[in-house]
This record gives structure tokens, sequence and C-alpha cells, in this order.
């Protein structure tokens, strides 16, 4: 597919326009698709205004428009978030129609979520393990489903929920079949929250709950 470049300059600022079929790919491995990328190569940030897809092996998103740097270590989607959170993904089960993440069957360790407010994700440090880290920002409205063979569905409901997840690695001679999927370390939920699982109920204004440890740090409101 052809893709068109543009060059702007302004006040010392170098912009590139790229229109087509966009795909932009970092040293880690994550994947940017869009139709119109703005590159500001002073800044080092990326831009678009159309519907985009993040993803690499092990997250993917789709949403409209895009604020980031150009490395995607750090990056917002601008309207209609959709995460899809797995190992392995299933490339069908997210797309601008996907359903509710009420209404989606997952297999085990397995994390979606939509939100109609814009989504922050974080690329965190590495830990002592040489796990992979995350956090996922979510404001206006989210709805949150975590499923997990041990524990079963938690659904998370707030007008604001930050998770920090890291990515389990199988280790090699692992004779277990299933999937390998995040982990949700830490859950916070601000605005009418609402924790829902098997083994406990909590709503509150605020949430705070630490999956390692099983326990609330803060519930009150």
């Amino acid at each position: 597919n052809h893709i068109s470049q543009t060059v702007f300059q302004f006040s010392r600022q170098i912009v590139l326009k790229h229109r087509g079929s966009v795909e932009a790919v970092n040293s880690n491995g994550i994947t940017l698709r869009t139709e119109e990328l703005f590159s500001n190569i002073s800044a080092k940030t990326i831009r678009s205004d159309s519907p985009i897809t993040i993803s690499n092996n092990k997250i993917k998103l789709s949403g409209i428009g895009l604020d980031g740097d150009s490395d995607l270590k750090k990056a917002v989607v601008k309207k209609d978030p959709f995460v899809y959170v797995s190992g392995p993904l299933d490339d069908t089960i997210l797309s601008q129609t996907a359903p509710a993440p009420e209404n989606l069957n997952f297999s085990a360790e397995t994390l979606a979520a939509n939100s109609s407010g814009a989504l922050e994700i974080k690329t965190l440090p590495v830990d002592e393990n040489g796990a992979e880290k995350m956090l996922l920002v979510f404001n206006d409205d989210v709805g949150i489903v975590y499923d997990t063979a041990e524990s079963g569905v938690t659904r998370i409901k707030a007008s604001r929920v930050e998770l920090r997840l890291f990515f389990q690695e199988k280790k090699a001679g692992d004779s277990q079949a299933r999937p390998v999927g995040p982990v949700v370390e830490y859950i916070s939920a601000q605005g009418n929250a609402s924790l829902v699982s098997d083994f406990m109920d909590a709503f509150a204004d605020k949430i705070v709950y630490d999956m390692s440890k099983e326990q609330f740090v803060t519930c009150y409101g």
C-alpha cells in the first residue's frame, strides 16, 4: 500500500505527516497501525486523530486518536479505548464494535476492559525477577473483567481505574498447557466504584486493593 509523507516545519519543530496504511514498530516489538500519523521529530512525539490499533504478543488495544512518545513507551488513546490482554491473544476478539467485556468468554488468566474516556498506558521498569510490568490508567466510566483459573472472574466498574500488572514468563520445561497471561498486582478504583468477585464484593467511592497480598488498602466513601 502506498504511504504518503509530508514534512512541516513550525518554529524549529519538524513534523512528518504519514498517510496510508501506516505501521510503526518500536524496539520492544510494540506495533502501531493507523491511517494517518503525525511525527514530531524534534519533540520525539507522535499524534493521530484516526482509528488506531496498538499490539504486541501480550496486549492489544484499539481506539480513536493517540498522543504518545515516539518510542511508544507511553501512549494515551483519546477516545473509545478498548483493551484486551491475554496470553496468547485472540485477534478476533478486539474491534471497534466489540461487545462489552461482561459478554465475553475468556480463557484462563485474561483481562479485558472498555471505557468511554481516555486510556493511558505506561511501561514500568522490569522488576528484580525480570517480569515485564505495565500500568493501565482508565478514565470516564470504565468496565473491566479479570478472569483467572484460580480465582475466577472479577468485575470492576468506576469513573477512574488504575491497574498495575505484570506478565508471567513460562519457565522452560513447564508442562502446564494453559496460557500464561497477565497478573494484576494492584487495583485503584475511584468514583462510584465497585469490585465484585466470587470471594468478595466492595462498593465505595474509592477502592484500593492489593491483589498480591489479597487485602484492601483503602475502601471508603
